[in-house]
């Protein structure tokens, strides 16, 4: 499955293809740092799944997902942010289905839990054992 995972942050980007390698098994994961980038790059990959943060300069995760609703895009969208869940709730983003939120800091477990969700994947992968603690200064893996 391909997975094209979209944040200005590379750190960010590195730690969430980490995540979704290790815990969906055979997840094929590409990168976009911006807004413009993903519009480009969506097409081209036919990605099964977007993970999308919402704050970027430029165009942000809301003008990325309404242009793609707009191209009949239906691609899965999981919406990431640090600051900006009560936005995605007043849009009334989660109505449709094929989206969901998942607030920064991430709980890991929950984060790829979502994304299995959202891929029809269910609970038929197991989730990866062993030591799933990144070296990292920004975030920790629970």
């Amino acid at each position: 499955m391909k997975i094209l995972v979209v944040d200005d942050c590379t750190t960010t980007c590195d730690m969430i293809g980490e995540c979704l390698k290790q815990r969906l098994g055979d997840a094929d994961v590409s990168y976009a740092h911006d807004g413009d980038e993903a519009l480009r790059r969506i097409p081209e990959l036919a990605p099964s799944l977007v993970v999308l943060n919402i704050m970027m300069e430029g165009k942000t995760g809301f003008d990325v997902l309404a242009q793609l609703r707009a191209d009949g895009n239906n691609v899965p969208i999981l919406l990431t942010s640090g600051c900006a869940g009560e936005e995605v709730y007043r849009r009334g983003t989660l109505e449709d289905k094929r989206i969901r939120f998942v607030e920064k800091p991430f709980r890991w477990d929950t984060f790829a839990a979502t994304a299995r969700e959202l891929l029809g994947i269910g609970a038929s992968i197991s989730p990866h054992r062993g030591d799933s603690r990144p070296k990292t200064r920004k975030w920790t893996w629970r």
